[in-house]
């Protein structure tokens, strides 16, 4: 309604996004995070939203400190440890981005 010239866009993003999208418990998130070496979290809401999709990043690890220094006050875009979003969610299920970001 505020951005009509933009909703044709939003509407295919949100599409896509769907339909890659996936829900996985905590133990299936671990072992996803170990396997693709992720150091990175980033989730599209505040990372305590149980509604979040977390999309995990691979990036320097000189890196990590300035992406993810304050990660937990953000209210979007969150960036977050693994550690750390593990040690301050404890959802039974999460919703994952699989495609993981280098």
């Amino acid at each position: 309604m505020f951005y009509p010239n933009s909703v044709e866009k939003e509407v295919e993003e949100a599409k896509f996004l769907a339909e890659r999208v996936r829900q996985v418990n905590k133990e299936e998130m671990e072992q996803w995070v170990t396997a693709n070496h992720i150091n990175v979290l980033l989730s599209d809401l505040n990372c305590l939203d149980e509604d979040a999709i977390v999309t995990g990043m691979v990036i320097p690890s000189e890196e990590v400190v300035s992406y993810t220094d304050g990660g937990l006050q953000d209210t979007m875009d969150c960036h977050l440890t693994p550690m750390e979003f593990f040690s301050h969610t404890n959802a039974a299920l999460y919703w994952i981005d699989p495609k993981v970001k280098a």
